[in-house]
């Protein structure tokens, strides 16, 4: 592409209302009649000017009357990236000219020498880094469009709608608007597959997606949550209006059929209706919240829209029962969870330095949270369960008033599936309190390093990280020297029994010597009789908690009534 065979639209920023004029007198004589030259006195013109007319080049003077220099430059570039930008200089000043390259100008032109050759080669050559921008930009576009897309349905893809979930979740937030999802699950597909081939299945799911997108046309709201699984946001909207909705895709989704090898074959789809509660943080505890209205529909026998409401909206609503696959729905009520705390002392006073906050599940098999933890994982349902007792946990915390540090717990694999803004707002809603979040060594991943721009924003945002359950695994000392916490909690089969077992005790200063060097602060778990207390004192650490020094107790249950959590044997965890 050359100026001479396409119109170059110039822009001129300069409060000298001549100097337009006179560039293009020069520019354009004879020669080069496809220069369109207009001039803007400031920034805030040339934005106006820039909203209604388009524009290939800009030539913008550095010493302009609202004195913005350089941060004009890139206040152009923030809304209009594809912008080219040339800058006027009055003589050659190398710090002028770098400092404009720096804020992204693509080159300079003098003018007290206005040379017609070198001004056009100048524009020409602007103009051509203008169209390679667009290109990389619809490039990238592009690119963000299929990564966040799923190729067979054409609807986001998980990443794609937790994108969108996340935005609309932040602007109900801001606006104290409710948002309402639906999770649309296809009945029996497995057997749809089985029963014939893939590419029936593939149908089922084009059909479905073609259905959604006839009812809700916005295109950010709609995604595929999993392999037969439709995920729909309805920001802004009453129960009684999604039911509307689901209903017409249900319908929708119902009346097609697929011709397979000569049959004609029926899909329908059950589908949950449920609130997000504000304090969501991510798409597990969304489809875990959906789960719920999709097993009651599942349950009634399918081709169905079920609602359920949380938080308020959910007090009327029955109290499920806990068994099995159930298990779930009993998880997001109030009362299931229960909070307890434990003090962490100092061990050469036995003062109270610190308070861990822990969970223990509802009654039943799942009391115990390695129960329960473990069936959420099987599950894949352990992300939205453990955020949820960190919710639990920190609104336990606000009853002390005492201002000691309250240390939770959290997973690995919550960690990073987290925004960690918004695990830091969670904290700092609690004012000055102090947290320490424990990351159990037990569940560290193969590389501890994934968790590591994580554990560094927490340290930044003042909120202490510590290594739980630590042994003597080799991720052990993997996690310590990647994430480098503040604190370690030395697991309680390397205490109890401490003061009668010379192997355990040689263990332990072995240990202790890697964390001299790391220089890391120790707390001992698990600290159950007086021998054990006193090895420990020996050795120079400093801190501990166990039965010997404090049981876990619930919070917010009345002294008259407060009972011990767990066993001597049976500590328990979140």
């Amino acid at each position: 592409m050359t100026l001479r065979q396409e119109r170059t639209r110039v822009l001129v920023i300069d409060a000298n209302p001549v100097l337009g004029q006179r560039l293009q007198e020069i520019l354009t004589a004879n020669s080069v009649p496809s220069l369109e030259f207009d001039q803007v006195p400031h920034y805030d013109a040339a934005l106006e000017h820039l909203r209604y007319h388009s524009v290939d080049v800009v030539l913008v003077g550095l010493n302009q009357p609202d004195n913005m220099g350089t941060a004009g430059i890139k206040l152009l570039h923030e809304s209009y990236p594809t912008l080219s930008v040339i800058v006027l200089l009055a003589g050659e000043d190398p710090e002028d000219i770098a400092e404009a390259r720096l804020a992204g100008a693509v080159d300079y032109l003098r003018l007290d020498a206005v040379q017609k050759e070198i001004w056009l080669r100048a524009i020409r050559y602007a103009r051509e880094q203008k169209e390679i921008r667009r290109c990389l930009l619809d490039a990238e576009l592009e690119l963000r469009r299929r990564s966040s897309t799923d190729p067979l349905t054409g609807l986001l893809n998980r990443a794609g709608i937790e994108q969108s979930l996340l935005r609309e979740l932040h602007i109900c937030r801001s606006e104290s608007a409710e948002l309402l999802v639906m999770l649309i699950d296809l009945d029996n597909f497995r057997r749809l597959n089985a029963s014939l081939d893939y590419s029936a299945g593939d149908m089922a799911l084009q059909n479905a997606a073609e259905r959604i997108r006839s009812v809700v046309s916005d295109a950010e709201m709609t995604g595929r949550a999993g392999d037969d699984q439709f995920l729909v946001l309805l920001p802004r909207m009453t129960m009684e209006e999604g039911m509307i909705i689901a209903e017409r895709i249900r319908l929708g989704i119902a009346r097609d059929r697929i011709q397979v090898s000569g049959k004609s074959l029926m899909v329908t789809a059950s589908i949950g209706l449920t609130t997000v509660p504000t304090d969501t943080m991510t798409i597990s505890e969304v489809l875990a919240l959906a789960h719920v209205a999709l097993h009651r529909s599942k349950s009634l026998g399918k081709n169905r829209v079920c609602c359920a409401l949380t938080g308020a909206g959910g007090r009327g609503l029955p109290k499920p029962v806990m068994v099995s696959g159930e298990l779930l729905q009993s998880l997001l009520y109030e009362g299931s969870l229960r909070v307890a705390s434990q003090p962490i002392l100092r061990l050469a006073d036995q003062k109270v330095v610190s308070r861990e906050m822990l969970i223990r599940g509802p009654e039943g098999a799942f009391q115990q949270p390695a129960d329960l933890f473990r069936y959420c994982f099987e599950k894949d349902i352990l992300t939205p369960v453990d955020l949820h007792c960190l919710k639990k946990c920190v609104t336990a915390a606000r009853e002390f008033r005492d201002g000691l540090p309250i240390h939770v717990n959290l997973m690995p694999s919550t960690l990073m599936e987290t925004p960690t803004d918004q695990l830091i707002e969670l904290f700092n809603d609690c004012g000055d309190r102090r947290f320490c979040v424990e990351i159990s060594e037990q569940q560290l991943l193969n590389n501890p390093s994934h968790l590591g721009s994580t554990v560094k924003a927490l340290q930044a945002a003042q909120i202490q990280v510590a290594m739980d359950d630590v042994g003597f695994g080799k991720n052990c000392l993997e996690g310590l020297i990647m994430l480098q916490p503040e604190i370690m909690k030395i697991d309680k089969k390397l205490i109890i029994g401490l003061g009668e077992d010379r192997n355990m005790r040689l263990a332990l200063k072995r240990l202790l010597r890697v964390t001299e060097v790391l220089d890391t602060e120790i707390i001992a778990e698990g600290i159950e009789a007086e021998q054990d207390l006193a090895v420990l004192q020996d050795y120079g650490v400093n801190y501990g908690q166990g039965f010997y020094l404090g049981k876990p107790e619930f919070v917010g249950v009345t002294p008259a009534t407060n009972e011990t959590v767990g066993s001597a044997s049976s500590k328990l965890k979140s």
